[in-house]
């Protein structure tokens, strides 16, 4: 509605200047004032307005202003060629008005009208113009500048494309009438369609003499959308920029399938709709509420805040649940989210710049998500201290419903924490259990995408390699306990093993120690290497290597240096069984390993 507000006090102000430079102009011919006004027009908006009919203006206490086949060009990407298009207009304005400092329009006629408004594929709207930069008014309190008494509109056809939505909304506005009621208030009513749906509408506001400053105003609206029907009531203490409002409002409908299908937005399904919200002022602000159901979702919510202008301090209690997350979420552009039934509940306050998470859960797909908290510098992650867990019965049911890679299955629970500290440095703790294997991280995590300075320590475990080896396609692996365990940081171009990486396989251990490349087979890469266990078959063979090698116990330990000329060996030297050897030299790179 903010769109159509602006593009209406845009056109008011082209007629306001209209009135004004036909009365100061009345001394020259009518068409040299239609054209001036065209050119001042078109070199202000950066495009073409003209008027191809009729142009008169009949001064007095009351001047009237009649202009017919009125013309405002649309951005040149946009698909109609007008924004706006008016078959006639008729506007009489109060001149002694004027002298007290008030636009008093005593009647606005407009007929035939067509508005266009678009946004591109790229989020840029038609009714923005230059930069696009928005004007703050210097008081937010100050008067309204002009008054409309009588309003009478007939065919306006309003029409708003954005490649977002799955179709354009079309208004069309048979008859729309203002006038002035008996007690001192405005009362309006409209007639017309929404995408084809009948609407109507009955409005009372005021009282009159408060709308031109636009404070202190009661409210009170039914409208009947098709098979929806809206009443609303309440008091704004101030039009432009309402800060302790009163409003109550009633949603109802037998259908919630009719309202989606004339908004033109994804379906939420079949089944009634039944919603009722309010706000009131409070001793400490505002109390806001809002409750029922939309089709098979229900909502509740609860919140309280200083201000609708300020909201550093607000409190938010609410539970909503469905049958289908990903239609919901849809609704705001967000998609791949699972189609699944949900259910979500939580707490949040925002109280000088520090958002407080109160254990905010998620069940969806058979996981249940829990997340709390502290952002001290809402919305930024420095000082930050969240925890999230993640946990079910069916982890390969999880990875399907979030496309996420993998093959295990089982139950499964993610726990994790992030610290973020002052500075922006981040700690992080997550620990993954599934029924193959048990893996957790810890340490500090530095920015992407070089991530220099960042030093983690890690471990798993599992109770048999073979079935995590069953699990990811390794058929070889032996059916034997496994743990692995290390630390590491970052530094330039290359891992640093502060701690050597200890890989366990049963009675089988492999430590590696020293400066891996992030590609392994870079140059630059420098390694101590050790393995020892009681079965060297049992160690070769989950590598494919299953010929003549020995069931003995081994130790083996050497340096693995890669340089651009190859792979340099050092000390390499162990034991077989009984036999040892020592080895070292560089195996070269080349194709048929010369040198």
């Amino acid at each position: 509605m903010q769109m159509i507000g602006r593009t209406l006090l845009a056109l008011c102000a082209v007629v306001l200047f209209i009135i004004g430079a036909a009365v100061a102009l009345l001394a020259f011919a009518p068409g040299a004032v239609k054209d001036g006004l065209g050119t001042f027009v078109t070199n202000l908006a950066g495009r073409e307005f003209r008027i191809d009919g009729r142009f008169e203006v009949e001064v007095g206490r009351q001047t009237t202003l009649t202009a017919a086949d009125i013309h405002f060009a649309n951005a040149t990407w946009g698909q109609a060629p007008d924004m706006v298009r008016v078959g006639q207009a008729r506007i009489i304005v109060d001149l002694p008005a004027l002298l007290r400092g008030l636009i008093l329009i005593e009647l606005v006629e407009i007929d035939r009208a067509v508005i266009a408004l678009e946004t591109s594929e790229t989020g840029v709207h038609n009714w923005m113009f230059g930069d696009g930069a928005r004007t703050e008014r210097a008081d937010e309190s100050a008067a309204l500048d002009f008054l409309i008494h009588h309003a009478r509109i007939r065919n306006l056809d309003f029409t708003y494309t954005d490649p977002q939505q799955l179709k354009p909304l079309n208004i069309k506005l048979d008859s729309f009438e203002q006038s002035h009621a008996e007690n001192n208030s405005l009362v309006a009513t409209l007639d017309g369609t929404i995408n084809g749906k009948p609407v109507a509408l009955e409005a009372r506001y005021g009282p009159y003499q408060n709308l031109r400053t636009g404070v202190d105003l009661d409210f009170d609206i039914t409208g009947q959308f098709d098979t929806l029907t809206i009443t609303s009531q309440g008091h704004l203490d101030d039009l432009i920029s309402p800060r302790q409002p009163r409003v109550e409002l009633r949603v109802e409908g037998p259908e919630i399938d009719h309202v989606t299908e004339m908004l033109g937005l994804s379906s939420l399904g079949s089944g009634t709709l039944d919603l009722t919200g309010s706000i009131q002022p409070s001793d400490s602000g505002l109390t806001a509420h809002v409750a029922g159901n939309l089709g098979r979702y229900r909502v509740s919510a609860d919140g309280a805040f200083s201000d609708l202008t300020d909201l550093d301090r607000l409190h938010f209690d609410a539970q909503i649940e469905g049958p289908n997350l990903g239609r919901v979420t849809e609704w705001f552009g967000l998609s791949g989210i699972p189609p699944d039934p949900f259910d979500i509940s939580g707490k949040v306050t925002l109280s000088k710049g520090a958002l407080d998470i109160d254990q905010v859960t998620l069940n969806l797909g058979g996981a249940k998500f829990d997340l709390d908290g502290t952002l001290a510098n809402f919305p930024g992650l420095n000082g930050a201290n969240l925890n999230l867990r993640i946990g079910g019965e069916d982890l390969d049911r999880f990875r399907t419903l979030f496309g996420l890679p993998g093959a295990a299955s089982g139950r499964f629970e993610i726990v994790g924490e992030l610290e973020v500290s002052p500075e922006g440095k981040e700690l992080i703790d997550v620990n993954l259990k599934t029924e193959i294997a048990d893996l957790r991280i810890t340490g500090t995590i530095t920015e992407p995408p070089a991530f220099d300075g960042t030093h983690l320590k890690y471990s798993g475990s599992g109770p048999n390699l073979q079935k995590f080896g069953d699990t990811y396609n390794y058929p070889s692996l032996i059916a034997e306990p496994f743990e692995i365990e290390g630390e590491i940081a970052v530094t330039g171009d290359k891992f640093i093993t502060d701690e050597a990486m200890r890989v366990t396989v049963g009675n089988n251990q492999v430590s590696i120690d020293g400066a891996i490349s992030f590609i392994p087979l870079e140059s630059g890469t420098s390694v101590q290497i050790r393995a020892r266990g009681s079965s060297l078959a049992e160690i070769a063979g989950m590598a494919g290597l299953n010929r003549n090698v020995p069931h003995e116990a081994y130790d083996i330990d050497g340096h693995l240096e890669i340089i651009p000329a190859g792979y340099r060996i050092t000390n390499l030297h162990g034991s077989v069984g009984d036999a040892q050897f020592t080895a070292g030299g560089l195996i070269s790179n080349s194709a048929d390993f010369s040198g």
